[in-house]
């Protein structure tokens, strides 16, 4: 990254060579690592490094787009070109604009500095101390199907004709790890995940230990009647229902009318229970970094508070055709795309009763540990129904454990039903959720 700041000179001398006024680099370099464990020995490892810069131009009004990997000064030129030439094709819009230099939050800790000095054989040896404590667990385990370390270190450098010069780096590394048990001729998977900024920060014997509990629970599992129930989600299932709720909240989806929150600013639409903020500054997240994709500097926004709407999230074309600053909340997909409205870390804020006292107060009904299908939830109409796994309880106890059952309902009557949130706040990524204890919801079993 030492030579961004001459790629970008170069970039913007094609830019005043094209006559072009308004323009825009964003400069990543990545060094990727991961190893894969399975029988004791290391059956794929890989490592990466790549570089690349996506050029955006606002060029007679109009938008142009274009991206190279590498740093050659002719590859750089001929992406100016076909950003330039890209932007002959597109309407001209009126609220196409760059981000002003602003001064950006200094945060500490974003990127692990011992990482690069730690051997890679330690790191390949976290993969197989993965598999080993997920055997040593329960004799049940008979086998990981996949036990994976994975990091990821970033740079990232942004200059525009504006005057904005931004960059920082990050780390971040992964533990994820998938089980199978077994019991005579029962058996089912079981799978765990962990990351952190740092690598001392990862927990082997907890995704271990998690990963080989949930196939050991659902050993035996069978259904439950058709009806329905009070419903206690695990934080990390809760986590994927905040996700697909996320979309809402994105100001180019309301604009769209592709949210049934447009017009709901300041309505009461979810339960007091329910909180929901997205922090760019959360400490360790994934999400973290003093300024978003385009140079606004990344802060802390309310998005629900005790159940009534607060605001949405915008970059900054999307806040302008609203009238309204950026929340910082520009988001690249890769390079080989421009920046569109995203999450940083999204997440509903936890309560204070434990995820045992929540257990607790169901009297008969399931505790939900896993999901398949919710991607096919509709955010707009926010219906769903998905496939669901977990155990069942009785008087605040497990009696057994269940599978092939349906969850159904509407997304927004979900969290306009949270009796209570669990104080286990946990990421899934950049979407975080605590255990919810769900009032009432439709399960179709048996």
């Amino acid at each position: 990254m030492d030579q961004a700041p001459q790629l970008h000179h170069h970039l913007a001398e094609d830019c005043v060579r094209q006559r072009v006024d308004n323009f825009e680099f964003y400069t990543q370099w990545a060094e990727t690592l991961s190893a894969t464990a399975r029988e004791g020995q290391i059956e794929v490892f890989k490592r990466s490094r790549t570089e690349g810069t996506a050029v955006r131009v606002i060029h007679q009004g109009r938008l142009g787009f274009s991206y190279f990997y590498g740093d050659g000064p002719e590859d750089g030129r001929r992406a100016v070109e076909a950003a330039v030439a890209s932007s002959e094709h597109a309407e001209a819009d009126e609220h196409l604009s760059l981000v002003e230099p602003t001064e950006t939050p200094r945060i500490e800790g974003l990127k692990d500095e011992s990482l690069a000095g730690i051997e890679v054989g330690r790191k390949r040896e976290l993969a197989l101390e993965l598999e080993r404590a997920a055997l040593d667990y329960d004799p049940r385990v008979k086998k990981a199907r996949s036990a994976e370390y994975s990091e990821s270190v970033v740079q990232v450098a942004l200059t525009n004709s504006a005057g904005l010069a931004d960059g920082f780096e990050q780390s971040a590394c992964w533990l994820q790890l998938m089980v199978m048990a077994r019991d005579g001729d029962e058996q089912d998977v079981g799978w765990d995940f962990d990351f952190s900024r740092r690598f001392d920060g990862l927990d082997v014997e907890l995704v271990a230990r998690r990963a080989a509990k949930m196939a050991c629970d659902q050993l035996g599992a069978k259904g439950v009647p058709t009806g329905n129930y009070p419903v206690l989600l695990a934080n990390h299932v809760a986590a994927e229902f905040v996700a697909v709720l996320s979309s809402s909240f994105q100001l180019d989806n309301v604009i769209k009318g592709k949210s049934r929150l447009a017009d709901k600013e300041g309505t009461k639409i979810f339960a007091e229970t329910v909180t929901i903020h997205d922090d760019g500054l959360y400490p360790g997240g994934l999400g973290t970094a003093p300024c978003d994709d385009e140079g606004a500097p990344s802060r802390t926004k309310t998005m629900v508070e005790a159940g009534v709407v607060r605001g949405f999230m915008a970059d900054g074309y999307w806040g302008r055709r609203a009238g309204r600053p950026s929340t910082g909340n520009s988001r690249r997909p890769g390079l080989s795309g421009p920046p569109m409205v995203g999450v940083s870390n999204f997440y509903l804020a936890p309560g204070e009763e434990t995820f045992e006292e929540l257990q607790a107060r169901v009297e008969r009904g399931p505790l939900v540990t896993e999901i398949m299908g919710l991607h096919t939830a509709d955010p707009v109409s926010g219906r769903f129904s998905v496939g669901a796994s977990g155990l069942w309880l009785e008087q605040g106890r497990v009696v057994r454990p269940f599978k092939g059952v349906a969850l159904a309902g509407d997304l927004f009557e979900l969290f306009g039903q949270v009796a209570a949130v669990g104080s286990d706040l946990r990421f899934t990524g950049r979407h975080g959720g605590p255990s919810l204890l769900i009032e009432d919801l439709t399960i179709s079993g048996d």
